[in-house]
């Protein structure tokens, strides 16, 4: 490819480089590999999302294609994935709330597909506008226990599928509902059903030793057949015709605007419950995003590839807006088939095309074959996507590194179980509580305040503090002076000259002060007039370049004194104690 081409942003892959036959052959291989993953998942993906299995299948076409197409990475492979689908179950159950039969599954099915829309849009205006920064305010001790938690809620509401108890006819989406409901249904125990459990323990049990002995093979694929054939041959759906995967309608999802059926369609335009669905699609977009910046940062590790997140997210949200015009609900980058893509060592966006290629297939002429597919086999392969994301030690570092942190993760966690199904409400209250931790110690920041007869020899500084004498009062504060902290560390410098009556100079240990705003500029000038008029000096050792600067260009250094800033603590209390003028020690 020529360096020297200029790039069509719009249309990415025009810029593709040539693809010669051996790359083509490998990623042909690679996209049916991925193919024989995707199926499986896609239909229990799409259960989990509260959808007809069958709607996995759609979302696993176009959207795919789409992503490949506007993708970055050709290795990020996209389609349905477990966390985005409970986020996309969480966020609609509200507004289907009171539905029954087929009036429910028609109207959240529409919801879902509108909620593809609104995901592609906030995606593509994200990435436009270059906004993906503001998810780094999400820390990563919230993300872990948000993880965890989702996993665990994944896990437990599968429980009544797996084993074929009946659950509560309605979810329960009040605060502690999941808890309840999941009380409830482990209360039916009676009501167990011997062949559905053992369709859902017989499949984990051949996930299991897939997994461990043929990790190569397409292990959840073949579970599903086996599941198929042993389902029919014992007739199994004449007995327990509801737990089967029933019907899939045969042929491609039709394209154009989805049926608009949807609660308050009557009453309201599409543009208004567009409007409406808005915060929904930030959340799901919110989660799809940490997806795709850790499948990112994983691909670009392994391959030395750049990122670029920004056209990650366009791409993802190309693929959303998309899907919206064939029926597929939101999707998403897939750790797990990203993780295949690697391994299969795939070229260029050709893999995914050939994925959803394949799809296109199993539509056109398998889908008769998955009647027979027991529910519980989905429920199986749904627990096993998502049981290795249950991890508690990240949790324990959090809170060994730092107890805020750890709080955070814990609270999150905890939350989120709480307030499940709607599990997003559990990242607010996590994502919240660690902005205001970080404002705290933000506007409270570390500040130690030494006395003369202090002898910690644990630190350089704090040794030579001992021995500054009655007239130096020396305080050291380890964050930037600015609006919200300036106030705190006046205060702190009050309560030194307060603790050192007989001190003459006050030095302040500013190692850590990396910037100044104009608010900090503000007060330090205040606080020396103080000084001043009250006979005292400030003193600063070891300011950073950018923060002297910054003093500097407002020429409060010349007020303060170039005489009165050193390099280090020893510099500044030698020369006080010797009452000389400037020399070699000085920042100058």
């Amino acid at each position: 490819m020529n360096p020297h081409k200029k790039k069509n942003s719009f249309l990415p892959f025009l810029d593709w480089p040539k693809i010669t036959m051996g790359d083509l052959r490998t990623d042909m291989l690679a996209g049916l590999t991925i193919t024989m993953m995707l199926i499986p998942q896609s239909m229990a993906y799409a259960e989990l999302a509260g959808l007809p299995a069958y709607y996995g299948l759609y979302a696993s076409f176009v959207p795919v294609i789409l992503a490949a197409l506007w993708g970055h990475l050709p290795q990020i492979a996209t389609g349905p994935t477990a966390m985005t689908a409970i986020v996309t179950a969480s966020v609609l159950m509200p507004f289907a709330s009171g539905l029954e039969g087929d009036d429910y599954i028609n109207k959240y099915t529409s919801m879902a597909i509108l909620l593809a829309l609104c995901v592609g849009v906030t995606r593509l205006l994200m990435g436009f506008f270059k906004v993906i920064t503001l998810v780094n305010f999400i820390s990563h001790p919230v993300i872990i226990g948000f993880t965890n938690a989702g996993a665990l809620v994944i896990c437990l509401s599968q429980i009544n599928r797996l084993l074929g108890i009946e659950g509560p006819a309605n979810r329960d989406i009040s605060f502690g509902g999941f808890i309840n409901d999941i009380y409830l249904t482990l209360g039916n125990y009676g009501s167990i059903n011997t062949v559905t459990m053992t369709f859902g323990l017989s499949s984990i049990m051949l996930l299991i030793l897939f997994k461990k002995y043929a990790p190569k093979l397409p292990g959840a694929l073949i579970v599903m057949i086996i599941a198929i054939v042993v389902s029919k041959l014992i007739g199994y759906e004449s007995n327990y015709g509801s737990a089967v995967a029933g019907n899939i309608p045969n042929g491609i999802p039709s394209f154009g605007l989805p049926a608009w059926d949807f609660p308050g369609a009557e009453s309201q335009s599409i543009f208004a419950t567009f409007i409406m669905m808005i915060p929904a699609a930030i959340m799901v977009t919110l989660i799809g995003f940490m997806e795709v910046l850790s499948i990112s940062k994983a691909v670009s590790m392994k391959t030395k590839q750049p990122m670029d997140l920004n056209k990650d997210l366009i791409a993802q949200g190309v693929a959303a807006v998309g899907g919206f015009f064939c029926q597929a609900y939101p999707t998403s980058a897939s750790l797990s088939r990203s993780a295949l893509s690697l391994e299969c060592k795939t070229k260029t966006g050709m893999a995914n095309i050939f994925t959803g290629l394949g799809v296109l297939v199993v539509l056109l002429f398998f889908t008769d074959y998955f009647y027979h597919l027991p529910k519980s086999t989905l429920s199986a392969l749904i627990i096993m996507s998502v049981i290795n994301l249950v991890n508690f030690n990240p949790i324990t570092l959090s809170w060994k590194a730092n107890r805020n942190d750890g709080i955070g993760a814990i609270i999150t966690l905890v939350s989120t179980i709480l307030f499940a199904p709607q599990i997003i409400y559990g990242i607010v209250i996590g994502g919240t509580l660690t902005f205001l931790m970080y404002m705290y110690r933000t506007v409270k920041p570390k500040v130690k305040i030494f006395g003369f007869d202090e002898a910690e020899d644990d630190h350089p500084d704090e040794a030579v503090a001992a021995t500054s004498g009655e007239c130096i009062g020396i305080m050291r504060i380890r964050c930037s002076l600015f609006f919200a902290s300036m106030a705190y560390f006046e205060e702190k410098l009050l309560d030194t000259v307060a603790l050192n009556p007989k001190a003459t100079h006050i030095i302040v240990i500013a190692d850590g002060i990396n910037r100044i705003d104009a608010s900090g500029e503000w007060g330090l000038r205040q606080m020396l007039e103080s000084f001043e008029e009250n006979g005292l000096t400030l003193v600063f050792s070891g300011l950073p370049k950018h923060s002297y600067e910054t003093l500097e260009n407002t020429k409060l250094v010349e007020k303060i004194g170039k005489e009165n800033f050193y390099l280090n603590l020893q510099s500044a209390i030698s020369s006080i104690h010797k009452e000389i003028g400037p020399n070699d020690d000085y920042m100058i």
